[in-house]
This record gives C-alpha cells, sequence and structure tokens, in this order.
C-alpha cells in the first residue's frame, strides 16, 4: 500500500475478529513506530506489547472498576449513546460509563495484541509529541498490512495498564493501542468525515 492511500484509507478500528497477531506482522508495526521523528531525536518512547494472558489481566483490571471511576466527558457520553442506539432518557450516566467499560474490555479481549505506548519524560510536551507521532506510524503500519487499530487514552484504561505494568514514576502511560483483525460490521463511533482543505489551510 502506497503512503498516501495509507493515510487517506485508515480509520479507527474498535471491532475486531479475535485472533492472534502474527510475530512478523506485529514487529513490522514496531518497528514503524521505531523510526518515527521526535525531538532531539531523544526517542523518548517505551512500548509495552500486551498478549494472551497479560491482555487479559488488564481486561480484568478495567473490568473491576466501578462506575465512579470511569469519568468520560458529556460529548464521549453522547457519542456512546449514538454509536451504541440509546435514546437520550433510555439510560443513566452511570449505565452509560458502565457500557463504555463494557465495550472496551470487548475490544482489549478480542484484539490480537494491544501496544501500551509509554513516555520516558513524563509532563515533558516534546516528548508527549513524539510518543503521538510513533502511535500514528503503529497505525498507518497496522492498516497497511490489513489489520485494524484504535488509539485509546480514557484514564481508566491508562491506570489499568500502568497498574499491571507497575510503571514507574519516572514513566507515563500515554496512550493503548488494540490492533487486530477488523470486525466485517465494525461499530462506527465517529463520522469519518474531514473539513475541506480550504476550511484548515491558510497560504500567505
Amino acid at each position: 500500500m502506497e503512503s498516501m492511500e495509507a493515510v487517506g484509507t485508515r480509520k479507527s478500528v474498535r471491532d475486531f475478529r479475535e485472533g492472534d497477531l502474527p510475530e512478523e506482522d506485529l514487529r513490522q508495526i514496531l518497528e514503524a513506530a521505531r523510526w518515527a521523528p521526535s525531538g532531539h531525536n531523544d526517542q523518548p518512547w517505551r512500548f509495552h506489547i500486551l498478549r494472551g494472558e497479560s491482555k487479559e489481566a488488564v481486561a480484568r483490571l478495567v473490568e473491576s472498576q466501578d462506575a465512579a471511576s470511569l469519568a468520560v466527558s458529556d460529548a464521549e457520553e453522547a457519542r456512546a449513546r449514538s454509536a451504541l442506539g440509546l435514546p437520550e432518557d433510555s439510560v443513566t450516566s452511570e449505565g452509560i460509563r458502565l457500557a463504555v467499560r463494557q465495550k472496551v474490555v470487548s475490544e482489549l479481549r478480542k484484539a490480537g495484541a494491544f501496544v501500551v505506548a509509554c513516555s520516558e519524560q513524563p509532563g515533558d510536551l516534546i516528548a508527549s509529541l513524539s510518543v503521538a507521532a510513533a502511535i500514528q506510524n503503529i497505525l498507518l503500519a497496522a492498516h497497511a498490512l490489513g489489520y485494524g487499530a484504535v488509539w485509546m487514552r480514557m484514564d481508566f484504561l491508562r491506570r489499568a495498564a500502568g497498574e499491571f505494568l507497575r510503571i514507574a514514576d519516572e514513566d507515563e502511560v500515554v496512550s493503548v493501542v488494540p490492533i487486530g483483525r477488523p470486525s466485517p460490521n465494525p461499530m462506527v463511533f465517529f463520522d469519518r468525515a474531514r473539513k475541506e482543505l480550504e476550511e484548515i489551510v491558510t497560504f500567505h
């Protein structure tokens, strides 16, 4: 797949068919992350790959969190209601949070693997941007190889991953990226439409 084709056709995939991710393909995806740009070429990232029992352990940690700890914004709640087909007054906010939690648990269990992307320089903006560039390479490489992936940053998920991995204070979980074979009928959370170039670019 050509690079511009990959950029234009990649989408966030949240529904997976169960199955393992071959080691060779996973290494290709991580190799793409390794070549991402970083400020001063510091490469301030660390990637933890969770599969099998490790993946299940994090899923159980997420599942054990109560509704009060599953904070989501009003906008996220509205999107979740829409995606799950729930009328405005049919389910409480707590019910929505629990539904989102269960959706995340399902994604983690069905994905072939997931990447916990960490910064070795917590609170440093340049380091966070560098890790973000590496995550973008992961998403593009996964798509180019025929897999689906999504960038996830919910606090409760990052907290569960950090707890399982015992991430030290000098590291920070930036994102969790499930990767797997896309479901033939994935749930759509967001419209993929993009603004026209004229709406976002100013030539001087």
